[in-house]
């Protein structure tokens, strides 16, 4: 009995993750055991690089110590038996292609033992979630912020000022990434309209602290990740996949029938964060002037890990041809990805994606930069056609083609040998891996889409034998002193 209550006044430290409006309100017996909290104690410290103190499960200390009040939020949300009882029935996975969702019953149960571990329990649910925790349900709902990390700066800002205000205007929050698209292909005047599509349409999917550190993305359904503990490190397959399962995670997962998973995953068993780290994530430096995911360097790069085998240098015989310039990594080493198209319903104000495609298509780079040199990229079909927002108002996109329909790719599919590589009749004067007019829609023939799309394949360099015997000559004079010689 001793250590049952031990157990309960730690948990009584928690906050938790209160029952969302939409649940039933049928009332069954809601016995639990009784709750007197105590707060005796602190948070433990350590530090990390940038000079804020965490608790050694991932949150910032310093939090001042409270009287625990909010009791009546841990009656209901430590009884399992209650939760399933309230929770709405019949809810399948939404996503194709990663983890299967939360359970109904189990969305919003807090792990007790493990929760009274986590910093974030010094501080009270109503601290974070409003409510009125004196009150009897439903009236304990009146008030109620499901989702506190969607005002990241007012919560989570007010322990992590040295991230949730980038955060708050990253690419991961924001609608900026949709908004520098849409307007490239509107005018001033269609704006509003805009405005009032991605409010209904977008907004669900981009991500608030709480989507990546404590639940599933609200888009794919939500659901506590571990009891409500925060996550330092998001675990791929119920955050990152969720959200990118179309195209990333099925490209990475070799979900694609017929086609391999990428070779990061196979040989390193790497996962998202590996490659894209917590600035990058939260708008930090760099990351938070981007106007969209490609603006800027790009960030992962390939030479970030691989840098002594990109391009004149490198003694691998094909990169040495090709040199940094004409190629990006993607166009030799990935393999076919998948692309998309939409239709406008009818009916109503949305649109719905087509049956997918899956090809490799190499095209000129529509984002030709310092930083992004090279002449031809791998490209994929952008989902959108000129009456994709009809339903919101008539030629909302009246400068559709000022942006080309086929962007710029990075598939998750990295191969160290494709069909590309096998060899130089691969790629030159084969149609079959460019973007050619023929494999674009009639209609898109035109505006931006004519600077991507490539009339033939190039031919084979007239004078490849006296290029390859240069490069030959090059490989085994930088070997010669290990005595190795070229592959």
């Amino acid at each position: 009995m001793k250590n049952h209550r031990r157990l309960w006044y730690l948990l009584a430290l928690g906050g938790c993750l209160l029952l969302g409006a939409a649940l039933s309100s049928c009332a069954p017996d809601t016995s639990a055991p009784e709750l007197q909290p105590t707060i005796t104690a602190t948070p433990p410290e350590t530090q990390v690089d940038e000079g804020t103190a965490v608790s050694e499960t991932g949150g910032a200390s310093g939090v001042t110590s409270v009287e625990f009040t909010d009791t009546t939020c841990l009656t209901c949300h430590t009884n399992q038996e209650m939760l399933k009882a309230l929770a709405a029935a019949g809810e399948e996975p939404a996503v194709d292609g990663a983890d299967l969702q939360v359970e109904a019953g189990q969305k919003f149960l807090i792990d007790a033992e493990a929760y009274a571990k986590d910093v974030h329990a010094y501080i009270n649910c109503t601290t974070c979630h409003g409510g009125n925790s004196a009150a009897s349900w439903p009236d304990v709902h009146t008030g109620l912020i499901a989702n506190p990390s969607d005002y990241p700066e007012a919560t989570c800002g007010t322990c992590h000022p040295n991230i949730a205000p980038d955060a708050a205007k990253s690419l991961h929050f924001t609608q900026a990434g949709y908004d520098t698209a849409l307007q490239a292909r509107s005018s001033a005047e269609h704006v509003p309209a805009l405005d009032a599509m991605q409010s209904e349409q977008c907004e669900s999917c981009h991500a608030s602290c709480g989507d990546c550190h404590i639940g599933e993305p609200s888009m794919a359904g939500g659901g506590l990740l571990a009891g409500h503990v925060f996550v330092r490190t998001p675990p791929a397959g119920q955050t990152c996949a969720l959200c990118h399962s179309s195209t990333v995670n099925t490209e990475y997962a070799g979900l694609n029938e017929g086609l391999p998973a990428d070779v990061h995953l196979v040989q390193a068993q790497m996962t998202c964060t590996d490659c894209h780290g917590g600035d990058e994530m939260h708008g930090i430096g760099a990351a938070g002037e981007q106007a969209h995911r490609y603006d800027g360097a790009p960030e992962p790069a390939c030479e970030s890990c691989h840098a002594d085998q990109v391009g004149i240098g490198s003694g691998i015989i094909l990169h040495e041809l090709h040199g940094t310039e004409i190629l990006s990594c993607q166009a030799c080493h990935s393999v076919a990805y998948s692309s998309y198209s939409v239709t406008a319903d009818e009916n109503g104000p949305s649109y719905s994606l087509e049956a997918g495609t899956t090809a490799f298509l190499l095209g000129k780079n529509p984002l030709p930069s310092a930083e992004r040199p090279w002449r031809y990229v791998p490209l994929r079909h952008i989902p959108i056609d000129a009456n994709s927002f009809s339903a919101y108002g008539e030629n909302l996109l009246d400068n559709f083609l000022s942006e080309s329909t086929w962007g710029y790719a990075t598939p998750h599919n990295i191969q160290r040998n494709t069909p590309q590589t096998a060899s130089c009749a691969s790629c030159h004067s084969n149609d079959a891996v460019f973007l050619t007019p023929d494999k674009i829609a009639e209609g898109e023939r035109a505006g931006a889409n004519l600077s991507v799309m490539v009339d033939v394949a190039p031919p084979l360099p007239s004078n490849l034998a006296e290029l390859m015997t240069q490069v030959l000559e090059r490989i085994n004079q930088s070997k010669q002193s290990d005595g190795s010689s070229a592959d």
